[in-house]
């Protein structure tokens, strides 16, 4: 419908990343269909945890996978701690779930989490990158947003589909519920969204 419409379409990669490019390509071709111009990427929205060090972004990895697997089976609890995640004794039910949910979550280092959201932007030919985080502290969350900003530019993954890149926002963290775009390359920018 956002493509009949003309206008822009955010995929939820962090819900079920499994039809997202055919998804994509419909959106991109109704838009153009209905509006005669090229269809601008699109957005992917995607669930990320960047840390300092693997091992931290695991243990953050783990919780959220942990939470997501038990609201899949119809336990709506809190996200757990980290280090509860990492002891947990997960059941085959759950340990089913999170396999199922992994590759709807990108987490590590700044510098694989920005070549994992490139090459991501890359394979679903999207202009923008929503990040959303979510960790049950909120220095982990905090630090996870502001952690993309200090890894290095990637190589600009392709060509632009007919519009101009947006301007990064400024660099102060924004109080909730408002987004902060972190250039991706010179051509792409990736969205951070705060409060969700």
């Amino acid at each position: 419908m956002a493509g009949e419409l003309g206008s822009d379409y955010a995929f939820a990669h962090f819900l079920v990343p499994g039809p997202a490019r055919a998804t994509l390509a419909s959106y991109r071709a109704a838009y153009a269909e209905h509006t005669g111009r090229p269809a601008p990427g699109g957005v992917l929205a995607v669930r990320v945890i960047t840390a300092e060090s693997e091992d931290r972004a695991e243990a953050l990895a783990q919780s959220i996978l942990l939470w997501r697997s038990r609201k899949d089976l119809g336990e709506d609890l809190p996200l757990p701690a980290p280090k509860d995640a990492l002891t947990h004794r997960w059941t085959a039910l759950e340990a089913e779930r999170a396999a199922i949910r992994r590759d709807s979550l990108v987490w590590g280092t700044p510098d694989q989490v920005r070549e994992r959201l490139t090459v991501l932007a890359t394979e679903h030919g999207v202009d923008e990158v929503m990040v959303n985080t979510l960790t049950c502290d909120p220095a982990d969350r905090l630090a996870s947003y502001r952690s993309p900003r200090s890894s290095p530019t990637s190589p600009g993954p392709g060509p632009q589909r007919g519009r101009k890149p947006r301007e990064p926002a400024d660099e102060a963290i924004p109080s909730a519920g408002f987004v902060r775009r972190l250039p991706l390359t010179d051509q792409r920018a990736c969205l951070v969204e705060q409060g969700s």
